[in-house]
């Protein structure tokens, strides 16, 4: 009796790993499809930031990046809203934090959308998307994470992959 018991906790176990493993491939179907909108759209606007530059040379990233901010703003306050989160609830402790991330993020938009006015659009963005080698070196030296030999290899590859 005892091992019928047993093998039916074990299908059962066994049916709740296979759901767990398709949820698993749905969500991952569901990030990778957003990452492509995503990319589709950033590419649209930069495509469309270039066409603006051709049209009015005296345009600057600073245009750009108010409009930007202005559009994002508005967005992120009705999803905030939507959720019922107030945007005065950040912990007191990471209020700097947020503060110097904001100011060096106000910094960083307009240079990529003043870069546009200069350089290729693909070019741009090849340089605009080499942060995540930047962060792994950055972790390093600043949060002194370990970086094991096989992301310092890939790093200097994709490293020179951009050059």
């Amino acid at each position: 009796m005892q091992r019928v018991a047993s093998f039916e906790l074990d299908h059962k176990e066994q049916d709740n790993s296979a759901i767990c493993q398709d949820e698993v491939k749905v969500d991952n179907i569901k990030g990778v499809a957003f990452m492509v909108i995503c990319k589709l759209a950033s590419c649209m606007m930069l495509m469309m930031c270039k066409m603006l530059y051709l049209y009015n040379p005296d345009l600057n990233g600073f245009d750009f990046s108010l409009f930007n901010a202005i559009t994002s703003s508005g967005l992120a306050a009705l999803q905030i809203r939507s959720f019922g989160i107030s945007i005065f609830d950040v912990r007191k402790d990471c209020r700097s934090l947020m503060a110097l991330r904001l100011i060096i993020g106000s910094l960083g938009i307009p240079c990529f959308f003043m870069s546009l006015k200069y350089i290729p659009g693909s070019k741009a963005s090849l340089i605009a998307n080499i942060h995540p080698m930047l962060v792994s070196v950055l972790a390093y030296f600043v949060l002194k994470e370990n970086l094991s030999k096989i992301k310092v290899t890939a790093v200097i590859g994709a490293f020179i992959g951009t050059i």
